[in-house]
């Protein structure tokens, strides 16, 4: 009988974690799972999906690092998958200290997909994206609100699940929203869409795109808890396919990863016209 893998989750007990070991589990003859989390209440979600879990230090601890590499050596895992975006930044900075494949891409690819400014600018000129604007001060929510109208998306710099996003009509609004998080420079004004969203997801491998998918989203999952409707966790979704939002999010990974070997996603807002998509921004 050959040798079955040992893969390490971490943050087995949130949604990203969960979605990789319940393909996984099928395959129990050929991966053992090992999970980890920060949370020891989730440590108890995670049972039901890995043979083992650890608690461990938060990722910005000092402690997490050591902690995570004697769990590798512990367990003997051959791969790492990481997940949140904490969690993912720092093993990829530490990766060498790390015995297993991690799979992760560079340190750089890494720093500008978790910072919605930095892949902004990065995006710059290469794919359609909204007007967006980084709220330094009072000023800059003024004249984003001059230049792009009302309403004006204002949204966090990091973070997923649509979190602290809101929909400013004034800049009064937007300026209470920001001071309220103590958020400048940390939160960006965007030229608001309102159209249908859309999510895509490609498998690379050195650099060739194997196969893509996209699905259409309908309706987030606990919508009334956010100030926004969004959450970020799909309820209610229909398959996509569509050669506009292959080629924008092909491109827009290029332009992020130029040896792209791994799992990437995009968001796009796409305008619909009896059903035909017109147009399309990376969002």
């Amino acid at each position: 009988m050959s040798r079955k893998y040992v893969v390490l989750l971490t943050g087995i007990g949130g949604n990203t974690a969960q979605g990789v070991a319940r393909p996984l589990m099928k395959f129990r003859d050929e991966f053992t799972i090992v999970g980890t989390d920060c949370d020891r209440y989730n440590v108890l979600f995670g049972r039901r999906y890995a043979k083992k879990v650890y608690l461990v230090p938060r990722a910005s601890s000092p402690d997490y690092i050591s902690t995570l590499t004697k769990i590798v050596a512990r367990e003997g895992v051959d791969v790492v998958i990481p997940s949140p975006d904490p969690e993912v930044l720092a093993i990829t900075k530490h990766r060498h200290e790390i015995h297993a494949s991690t799979l992760l891409p560079s340190l750089r690819a890494v720093e500008i997909a978790q910072d919605k400014w930095l892949t902004y600018r990065q995006l710059e000129g290469k794919v359609g994206q909204p007007k967006t604007y980084l709220a330094r001060s009072r000023e800059d929510v003024e004249e984003a609100f001059r230049e792009l109208g009302s309403p004006i998306w204002v949204r966090r710099k990091r973070g997923a699940g649509g979190s602290r996003s809101f929909l400013a009509h004034t800049p009064q609004q937007a300026d209470f929203w920001i001071s309220y998080w103590r958020g400048y420079d940390e939160f960006l004004l965007s030229e608001y869409l309102n159209s249908r969203n859309l999510s895509w997801i490609g498998l690379y491998r050195d650099g060739e795109l194997i196969a893509s998918g996209g699905h259409l989203r309908l309706k987030y999952f606990m919508k009334h808890t956010s100030p926004t409707g969004v959450t970020g966790n799909i309820n209610v979704g229909v398959t996509t396919q569509d050669d506009k939002v292959n080629s924008i999010a092909e491109r827009a990974v290029e332009a992020i990863d130029s040896r792209v070997s791994r799992v990437y996603t995009a968001d796009l807002e796409a305008k619909f016209t009896n059903g035909v998509v017109l147009a399309i921004l990376l969002h």
